[in-house]
């Protein structure tokens, strides 16, 4: 079955569930907006906004990590571009200081507006845009610190980014300049392996409806859910500030728009990592080994 067919079957029964108040969003979305000229950082739950504030530079911030106890975000940067100069903020809200500083990586990469946290190491992609684009995955330090260390090449277009801390993977999400097309959620082992991907379509009253410019990918550990920001061009809705719920198989389980009305665009979004444990402690320092060889590997050739 096509999952065009698919989701006509099951929109209905969606729909059912969402307006019985079955669905809920559990953990608490921290998500970076491209308002200009000041730059702000929000936390969602339970489909409201709960808290809100401002970068100390008054710039738009795009890539964000979030946890165990702090939230640190990036202006927007794109590869082989300048050092910026982060925020480090309580997850309350309250500024602690700058970052130590990010340098884009590589050359020729196009923007970076998306982080992610697997509890020690933070992650970014970068998608296409105006200045190129390589869909590089690469990975930094707990504060996007140091030289960074590639990983794998993702899709030219992808432009959100997530950790997934159920399976040790990478989701990345795609922001497509295609109007009226489709852009698809993909799933990557980390060493660069597309295991899983499923396109971004709302079941809507009228139809189903197509989201080409996904962005603030974020994996929720709480109730194993991924969010992003869709952003809708000549379709149904006619809103481009919507966050999407989906579980991890592509299944839609709801929208809800916190700032109504507002057409507020998320570029960066994150649910709370914690520090890893057990088992986990163990996968990641795996993952932290090989990025550190990786490090002191000769420059690649393309």
């Amino acid at each position: 079955m096509s999952h065009r067919r698919f989701l006509d079957v099951v929109a209905l029964a969606v729909a059912a569930l969402a307006s019985s108040g079955a669905l809920g969003q559990t953990g608490r979305y921290y998500i970076t907006d491209e308002d200009q000229p000041v730059g702000s950082v929000w936390t969602v739950q339970g489909g409201n906004i709960v808290n809100q504030w401002f970068t100390s530079t008054g710039a738009r911030h795009g890539a964000i990590a979030v946890g165990p106890s702090d939230v640190r975000t990036l202006p927007e940067a794109n590869g082989g571009g300048p050092p910026v100069i982060g925020d480090r903020h309580t997850l309350g809200g309250a500024f602690l200081g700058p970052l130590p500083g990010f340098f884009p990586a590589p050359v020729g990469a196009g923007r970076i507006i998306d982080g992610a946290f697997d509890g020690r190491n933070t992650y970014v992609v970068s998608g296409f845009d105006i200045f190129g684009g390589t869909g590089e995955v690469w990975a930094f330090g707990p504060d996007f610190d140091g030289p960074g260390a590639f990983m794998f090449r993702a899709g030219i277009n992808d432009q959100g980014i997530t950790y997934d801390t159920r399976t040790n993977t990478i989701w990345t999400s795609e922001y497509n300049f295609t109007s009226g097309s489709v852009g698809f959620v993909k799933q990557w082992s980390l060493t660069g392996s597309l295991m899983s991907q499923f396109p971004v379509i709302r079941p809507f009253a009228a139809g189903l409806v197509e989201s080409e410019r996904n962005t603030a990918l974020a994996y929720d550990p709480s109730d194993d859910t991924l969010w992003l920001n869709a952003h809708v061009e000549n379709t149904l809705t006619g809103t481009t500030g919507e966050l999407w719920q989906f579980d991890r198989f592509g299944n839609f389980l709801q929208a809800i728009d916190p700032t109504p009305n507002s057409n507020v665009l998320y570029w960066g979004g994150e649910f709370n990592i914690p520090a890893p444990s057990g088992v986990a402690a163990l996968t990641v320092a795996a993952v932290g080994l090989v990025l550190r060889r990786r490090r002191h590997e000769e420059p690649r050739t393309e």
